[in-house]
């Protein structure tokens, strides 16, 4: 690996695994007393004895790793990357892949995909019955299916001990019921979060003897803030048109082309109790003709979290605010 990319990679958080049984993991360090705010760079090599050594500065870390017969020319003679233990060329394609704008998106998948999907905060407009039931049906089973997958995690031995996981959560339901009745102040001062993880955590939890329960008792809080959500824009006076933000003509292409649309609060790359609504269009000539409106997925405004599909798989993923996407190809 070439000498800028190792820094590169060192300055992402990545350890870097090398020849003769060496490891370089970064170590962030602030230079307290400088005129101003600097990162003081500090690396820690570990060998395969076990021995560790903390190092200060890019000059000495490549003395020491030409001392180690690592480094030559310009050159690290690196294994694999991070803790997963990737190859040089794994992590290459990964950082090639990070850095696709959205001609380079478009490219790898148009020939893959036969649809997309935008999203965009549903706002304080007032919520059907039916759509409310829905979404509030959605995000209970997202949420018990991540908690059950936590608690799966577990040794089997610890989960031995306990109820089925269904029991648990259904009496995590029952206390936080409870808890909703004795706090309703503060559940409606906070918007409907009720701190119900936070007050539950510790000795106070009924099932405290696994770390991995905590999800469970999260996702039961976070699913009754969304149901308090709810419940609340049922009551709003405001209405209006579902598909109200591609009434403009710049989106006609995506009006003339949308599939459906969904209220939620669980989409392909996040979950969050702010509601949102996530239009399904079809991948033709017109809509591709408004992506490549924007330079990158990460361009994207009002209408973002890129997301591509086959026959309703998801392929690709994208987080516009938080500026990562993920080929997802592999897992369907």
């Amino acid at each position: 690996m070439k000498e800028q990319q190792f820094i590169a990679a060192l300055n992402s958080a990545l350890q870097i695994n090398l020849d003769n049984g060496i490891t370089v993991n970064p170590v962030m360090g602030i230079k307290l007393f400088s005129a101003k705010a600097e990162f003081a760079r500090l690396y820690s090599l570990l060998s395969v004895g076990g021995k560790s050594k903390k190092v200060k500065k890019d000059k000495k870390l490549f003395k020491l790793l030409e001392k180690a017969g690592v480094y030559r020319d310009g050159e690290v003679s690196v294994v694999s990357v991070g803790e997963e233990e990737i190859t040089v060329a794994e992590y290459e394609a990964k950082l090639a892949f990070d850095c696709l704008d959205m001609a380079g998106i478009l490219e790898k998948y148009l020939p893959l995909a036969d649809s997309f999907s935008l999203t965009c905060p549903y706002g304080k407009n007032r919520i059907s019955e039916q759509l409310a039931a829905e979404a509030l049906k959605k995000v209970k089973e997202s949420a018990y299916r991540q908690a059950e997958t936590e608690f799966m995690g577990a040794a089997d031995e610890e989960r031995a001990k306990l109820p089925s996981f269904k029991k648990i959560y259904a009496d995590i339901e029952n206390e936080y019921k409870a808890y909703c009745r004795q706090n309703s102040a503060l559940i409606e001062a906070n918007d409907g979060y009720g701190c119900f993880t936070d007050v539950f955590s510790g000795e106070r939890e009924k099932y405290n003897s696994l770390d991995e329960l905590w999800h469970a008792y999260s996702a039961v809080d976070f699913t009754g803030t969304c149901e308090y959500i709810l419940e609340k824009l049922k009551k709003e006076q405001t209405e209006r048109p579902l598909t109200e933000e591609l009434e403009s003509d710049e989106n006609k292409a995506l009006k003339d082309n949308l599939i459906k649309t969904e209220v939620t609060f669980v989409w392909h790359c996040t979950s969050s109790s702010e509601l949102s609504k996530v239009f399904y269009f079809k991948l033709n000539d017109d809509t591709v003709e408004w992506l490549k409106r924007f330079k990158s997925d990460y361009d994207l405004e009002l209408l973002e979290d890129l997301a591509f599909y086959k026959k309703g798989k998801l392929l690709f993923s994208s987080c516009t605010h938080e500026r990562f996407h993920s080929d997802c190809t592999e897992e369907n």
